[in-house]
């Protein structure tokens, strides 16, 4: 594994993560890729502001998204599921919806990541999304979770 990028002389500042599980078959009591999210996110000392489960369905998976931007308390949505390839599977569709603006690359970027750790988060696809007003405070936060950028 790579050594850590994460400039130890910055003060850690914790993010309000809301977290949506997007599912037609997954409720609160089997909800694993959730539950392991949830736990990363506190053991990373970050602060869970939110968690549902959003049905596959474009129009809630957006407007869930739109009410977590429109939120000054919530920092980042993470989401999970509804990545596939059936008709049902509507997230990426969703999210891009709701973008304002896409950064080409990016998502290899998180392949790359997830790549390198596929041991510990198998199976999982996450989306990150941020309410930051600029490309500049975006990058901020995402710094902050741990995401390896460069200077």
């Amino acid at each position: 594994m790579p050594p850590s990028r994460i400039d130890e002389t910055r003060a850690f500042v914790p993010v309000h993560i809301a977290l949506m599980t997007v599912s037609d078959t997954r409720d609160a009591s089997n909800d694993t890729s959730g539950d392991t999210l949830e736990s990363r996110i506190k053991e990373a000392g970050h602060i869970l502001a939110a968690r549902l489960i959003v049905k596959d369905e474009r129009a809630q998976i957006a407007a869930q998204l739109r009410h977590w931007i429109a939120d000054p308390e919530i920092d980042v949505v993470i989401s999970t599921g509804g990545t596939g390839l059936t008709g049902r599977d509507v997230t990426v569709e969703a999210f891009r919806s709701v973008f304002e603006k896409e950064i080409d690359g990016f998502s290899v970027l998180f392949h790359q990541i997830s790549y390198e750790k596929v041991d510990k988060l198998k199976g999982m696809n996450v989306t990150i999304v941020t309410t930051a007003a600029n490309d500049n405070q975006a990058r901020s936060l995402l710094k902050h979770m741990g995401m390896p950028f460069r200077a």
